[in-house]
């Protein structure tokens, strides 16, 4: 057999496709046949769902919020910078073991309807509990922690279904952990 390939390609005749019958090659090419519209629609069909599958990329609702904890501090509660927006009526929190057993509590931005969002569930790390809140409000996820620590403390809650968002400095001046824009602790002010 190797012999009737080096001959054949020695004798200045190369194979393609396996075939080494020129006569061959164009009975085969005479006898294609265009496909069907119903191959091509499939084909086509197919393409298109691969391609929706494959260039989407799926929306997250799970998210860890980040919330410092001042260096010092003797307890209280400390809200995030980020703030959330529940996608259905419930909002689910979970936190880590740096966290320890505390309450979450959630912060009315905007909101349509004054429900009492004082009802603060207790978390136990690797125990997720569930908040009521109203959907599309946007709150800022607090705890209740200390940090008898000289450096600040970031501590994370993971909170799902939820949009976030990042709130501006002007609407969070006075508010929770955050130093006022004017005035000692400002962040104009050199230290």
């Amino acid at each position: 057999m190797l012999d009737e390939i080096f001959m054949g390609i020695l004798a200045g005749a190369p194979l393609a496709f396996g075939e080494g019958d020129t006569k061959a090659r164009i009975r085969n090419l005479a006898r294609w046949k265009k496909p069907a519209w119903w191959a091509v629609a499939a084909g086509i069909l197919a393409v298109a769902v691969l391609a929706v599958c494959l260039l989407t990329n799926p929306q997250r609702s799970r998210f860890d919020i980040r919330i410092t904890i001042p260096a010092g501090s003797k307890g209280g509660v400390y809200y995030s910078d980020e703030e959330i927006s529940p996608k259905r009526g419930r909002v689910t929190f979970a936190v880590g073991q740096d966290v320890g057993d505390t309450r979450i509590s959630l912060e009315p931005v905007e909101v349509r309807q004054e429900n009492a969002y004082d009802e603060e569930p207790y978390v136990t790390p690797g125990m997720p509990v569930e908040m009521e809140a109203e959907r599309g409000a946007w709150f800022k996820v607090g705890i209740y922690m200390d940090n008898p620590g000289d450096e600040d403390r970031d501590v994370y809650v993971t909170v799902w279904p939820v949009e976030v968002r990042i709130a501006s400095k002007a609407e969070t001046t006075g508010a929770g952990n955050f130093p006022a824009l004017d005035g000692p602790g400002s962040y104009d002010q050199p230290e």
